[in-house]
C-alpha cells in the first residue's frame, strides 16, 4: 500500500520483534519512507490516538483468543476516524496445496491454535473465522458491511507464486516457536518439515490455492 500510495502515511503492528524488523528491513531496502512499524499486541490497548485512521486493515488474526475478538474490534473502532473503514481478511486454512510437508505444517498450526483458544472451529480442522467476520464489525458498531471472497494461485509457473513463496517462508519459520510452545512439533521435526516444504514450493509441479475472505464496513460517521 506504501508503494502503490506513496501520498499516504501507512503504520503497521505486529506482536513479533522479528516480523516488525523484517517488516522494517523490507521497507528500508525498497526505499519506502512513508511506511512505519511497531511492535504491539493486537488484544491491548492500541498506542494510537482516537480517530485517527482512514482505513484500519487488520489480516490473519487467527493468533488471538477468540473471546478477545469483541474488545480489539472496538480498539479498532477507537483509532478509525468516523466514516473511516475497518477491514478484516482471514482464512480457514493456509492454503490448500499437494505438498505434504506443506500440509502438515498447515495441520499442525490448526491444531495449535486450537490448543490455544483461538479458533472457534469445532474440530480445528479450520480456523472457523470466516463466518464471524461480518458479525464482529456489526456488533462493534460498523455500518454497511461488504464482503469479498478471493483466491490466489500461487501454483509453480503463476505470476503469484514468488510474492507468496516469500511471504510465506518467513512465516513458517517464525511460527516455529508457537508449534513446538503448544506441543505439536519439536524442533528437530519443524526444521526437518520446513526445509522439505522449501523444496515443495519450488518444485515444478507444486499446487497450491490461498482461499481468503476480506469483511469491511465503515464507523458511523
Amino acid at each position: 500500500m506504501a508503494q502503490t500510495y506513496p501520498h499516504l502515511e501507512v503504520m503497521g503492528f505486529d506482536i513479533d520483534d522479528r516480523m516488525i524488523n523484517y517488516a522494517t528491513t523490507q521497507a528500508r531496502v525498497g526505499r519506502v519512507d512513508n511506511a512505519s512499524f511497531k511492535v504491539m499486541n493486537a488484544v491491548n490497548p492500541l498506542d494510537y490516538p482516537d480517530n485517527f485512521f482512514d482505513l484500519v486493515n487488520a489480516r490473519y488474526l487467527a493468533v488471538i483468543p477468540i473471546n478477545t475478538w469483541p474488545k480489539v474490534i472496538q480498539e479498532l473502532m477507537r483509532i478509525t476516524r468516523p466514516g473511516g473503514f475497518i477491514r478484516l481478511t482471514e482464512v480457514e486454512q493456509y492454503s490448500i496445496t499437494n505438498g505434504p510437508a506443506f500440509e502438515k505444517l498447515s495441520r499442525m498450526f490448526l491444531q495449535a491454535v486450537k490448543l490455544a483458544g483461538n479458533t472457534s472451529s469445532p474440530d480445528g480442522r479450520s480456523t472457523g473465522l470466516t463466518p464471524l467476520l461480518g458479525r464482529f464489525l456489526r456488533n462493534g458498531g460498523c455500518q454497511n458491511i461488504q464482503r469479498k471472497p478471493s483466491v490466489i494461485d500461487w501454483s509453480a509457473g503463476m505470476e503469484e507464486h514468488e510474492a507468496v513463496y516469500q511471504v510465506l517462508r518467513p512465516f513458517i519459520k517464525l511460527v516455529q516457536p508457537f508449534l513446538i510452545k503448544m506441543g505439536v512439533t519439536t524442533q528437530e521435526e519443524a526444521d526437518q518439515l520446513f526445509h522439505e516444504a522449501e523444496i515443495e514450493m519450488m518444485s515444478d509441479d507444486f499446487c497450491a490455492l490461498w482461499y481468503l475472505l476480506t469483511v469491511w464496513g465503515n464507523k458511523p460517521g
